[in-house]
């Protein structure tokens, strides 16, 4: 459960998410990466959906994957993205009727361009090239005028805003801090955008859970 919003072109790449993750009725658990480069790979994976399963998925590939690039990560996805969801929601007991979504945002150094794939558990998890451009994952109104950057507060809050006036049984809860990534062909750089205006008193709520 999530907030991710991209934008890509040949060139470059920007990725954001939230960081909170909540007990199934939205009380704040924890802050967590929903995003990680893989260097070695010149890719960001990112997902929403069931907490945790990206980040384990980002640590599988690179301790136990032997990989050259974005394309070669891609035709071993689905199979191996499928076993490692069968094995995690046997091992976490993860209700069947939770999905998830895998995203995978890198620098093809094969075709020099950036290359985005999507993998969802409601499909099998097989591979959709994704075209350049704008995502965003709940609703929300696309910008005007505005940057990116100058774009995600306004565009995170609405995701939340709209969120919170559904049933709590449907809501996806966001939270925490907006991370950014902001990849090219060599570089990709990591930044704090804002803090949610009741970052502390989710902090405050989450320390409260600690045994």
């Amino acid at each position: 459960m999530s907030s991710i919003i991209f934008d890509f072109n040949e060139e470059t790449a920007l990725l954001a998410v939230d960081t909170l993750a909540t007990t199934p009725n939205g009380t704040p658990s924890f802050f967590t990466a929903k995003a990680q480069y893989v260097p070695h790979l010149k890719t960001i994976i990112a997902g929403t959906g069931c907490a945790g399963f990206a980040a384990d998925w980002a640590t599988y590939i690179n301790n136990r994957m032997l990989l050259t690039g974005i394309e070669n990560l891609d035709y071993h996805t689905p199979s191996s993205l499928e076993r490692r969801w069968d094995e995690i929601r046997s091992i976490e007991k993860i209700p069947s009727d939770v999905t998830t979504t895998v995203y995978h945002i890198g620098y093809s150094t094969h075709d020099q361009c950036m290359k985005g794939f999507a993998y969802r558990s409601a499909n099998g998890f097989i591979s959709e090239r994704l075209d350049y451009g704008l995502r965003f994952k709940p609703e929300c109104t696309p910008p005007n005028r505005e940057t990116f950057i100058e774009w995600l507060p306004k565009a995170m809050n609405e995701q939340r805003a709209i969120q919170e006036r559904k049933p709590v049984e449907k809501q996806v809860f966001i939270g925490g801090e907006c991370i950014l990534f902001a990849l090219d062909a060599t570089t990709c750089l990591t930044s704090t955008v804002f803090e949610f205006s009741d970052f502390c008193e989710q902090m405050e709520t989450a320390l409260q859970q600690c045994p």
